[in-house]
């Protein structure tokens, strides 16, 4: 009896069965392509490296439309062209995160996940910093005004 069936790593498995009950397994090499080379399709790895360098250039192109059109602030475009800049660099890195990931346990692209939450956990982080001290800047404007407004009210009663 002969069986054959494909691996996840693409090679052929043929189980082969003797008369008396022996069975025998031999991987068979990795099919060929024309003229004897393999595939060039792209790895896994490439194509997540090749959509982040892609993602990091979109998101660039995009903060920086925005900080022309002053929608935003040169402070913020600054911190997103920096994140945008680091998804970029992090498709160069795909070969380093992989490794960290066997470290750690994890596959490339959780690793790249928790890298990309921790970095928007710092953002939020930051951003709720700078939303306090507006909040504070805010409280302590509003005061001085109803002070401005109530020395102006007794000056106008003294006038009058």
């Amino acid at each position: 009896m002969l069986l054959a069936g494909d691996t996840p790593r693409g090679r052929i498995v043929i189980l082969r069965t003797d008369r008396i009950g022996t069975t025998t397994a031999t991987i068979a090499p990795r099919p060929r392509h024309a003229h004897g080379l393999r595939s060039a399709a792209m790895s896994t790895t490439a194509k997540q490296a090749l959509v982040l360098a892609i993602g990091g250039l979109v998101i660039m192109s995009f903060i920086l439309r925005l900080a022309r059109q002053r929608k935003l602030s040169t402070r913020y475009a600054i911190g997103w062209l920096v994140v945008g800049a680091l998804v970029a660099v992090a498709a160069v890195l795909m070969p380093f995160v992989g490794r960290l990931g066997r470290l750690a346990n994890m596959t490339p692209t959780a690793v790249l996940l928790t890298m990309s939450s921790l970095l928007l956990l710092a953002i939020s982080v930051q951003l709720s910093i700078s939303v306090s001290l507006l909040q504070e800047r805010l409280r302590t404007t509003a005061e001085a005004n109803a002070l401005l407004a109530s020395r102006l009210d007794e000056m106008e009663r003294r006038d009058h």
